[in-house]
């Protein structure tokens, strides 16, 4: 409905503008081109309201031998696992359970992912993975882990982006329902808030 008003009132001054212009004045078309991309920007370019965790939630995680590749580092396809696990863990501590999600007929797949291997982890290296959940009025929930190390510097930096889906349709979960959205918000607001 605001982008309706937004919309509305954006004619109505679109409008108003013409008619002030009685002739063709190319000083008045171009201030007027520039009043226009000014208010379209302005609209286009709201910032929508985010939910973003200060507080993360915390997997522990030690690197075993089914971790890492013949040299001893870790694998690449292992980060995929850990950063499922500490979404999950997280969901689990905000008192949700991914099971329940599937149960009301919704799923979360991931629809974007960016790894960023910044040092290389080992064989019995300890990795904290925080992980930090932003929340937005659109379908995406945005995950930001990090992997530190015993040593407290950063191992690994990923960004993961998944949406609602209804599971008997197939399409994207616009309006989250009221039960998702607590889900959602306690994410956001981190462990113990």
């Amino acid at each position: 409905m605001e982008n309706f008003f937004h919309i509305s009132f954006s004619f109505i001054i679109f409008e108003h503008a013409i008619r002030k212009i009685n002739t063709f004045n190319i000083k008045n078309y171009f201030n007027l081109i520039l009043f226009i991309i000014i208010l379209s920007n302005n609209f286009f370019n709201q910032k929508k309201a985010k939910m973003i965790s200060k507080i993360p939630w915390v997997t522990n995680k030690t690197v075993f031998p089914q971790h890492t590749d013949h040299a001893g580092v870790m694998w690449h396809g292992s980060y995929l696992n850990w950063l499922e696990e500490s979404r999950i863990n997280a969901l689990n501590q905000s008192g949700f359970k991914y099971s329940e999600l599937l149960k009301r007929n919704f799923e979360l797949p991931v629809i974007m992912l960016n790894i960023n291997y910044l040092i290389p982890v080992y064989l019995n290296d300890e990795i904290i993975i925080n992980t930090y959940f932003e929340s937005s009025r659109s379908p995406k929930l945005i995950i930001k882990s990090e992997f530190i190390k015993k040593n407290k510097s950063i191992s690994t930096k990923a960004t993961i982006n998944l949406v609602l889906l209804n599971r008997d349709s197939f399409s994207i979960v616009r309006k989250r329902p009221a039960f998702l959205e607590k889900v959602f918000k306690r994410l956001c607001e981190g462990p113990n808030q």
